[in-house]
């Protein structure tokens, strides 16, 4: 017999089973490729500080409000103690009416690290008074705490 005789040629494959694989190289790629997306670390974004504009009579109304509490404890309607507590809370609105620093909710921590300087001196200077229980000592202080906030709510820029 005659070796011509027992060689075949090669056996021709389906072009089915070139697309399947091409097909599954491609559906592995994908799959890792989706996964990686998925479960990437997003980058929150960091909150930024709202540009207020500082309302117009903000100083001249948290003067008043100041001169307000100054009258009331004067004439025995509030305690000093409750002067205090209302001296904090306009120099607090007043500090988030300028620049957005939400100063109301803050404690004096929080507002020693993100609050100006003189804000902070204030409200540390207010703490004592505002919380102790002795209407004496308040009552002695009010003076200096009303007049230092009235140079914090003027000098404010």
């Amino acid at each position: 017999m005659s070796a011509a005789a027992d060689l075949q040629g090669p056996a021709e494959y389906s072009a089915v089973w070139a697309i399947l694989a091409i097909a599954g190289v491609v559906g592995v790629v994908t799959y890792y490729v989706a996964v990686l997306w998925w479960t990437r670390t997003r980058r929150t974004p960091t909150p930024t500080r709202p540009e207020i504009a500082p309302a117009r009579g903000a100083r001249r109304r948290h003067l008043r409000e100041l001169d307000a509490v100054a009258r009331r404890v004067r004439d025995g309607q509030i305690s000093a103690r409750q002067g205090h507590q209302e001296i904090s809370a306009t120099v607090r609105s007043f500090a988030q009416t300028m620049n957005g620093l939400p100063a109301s909710s803050m404690t004096l921590s929080t507002l020693r690290d993100a609050g100006p300087r003189p804000l902070t001196d204030l409200v540390e200077l207010l703490y004592a008074p505002a919380f102790a229980g002795d209407e004496a000592d308040a009552a002695e202080c009010f003076d200096q705490v009303l007049s230092q906030a009235r140079q914090v709510v003027t000098s404010w820029s």
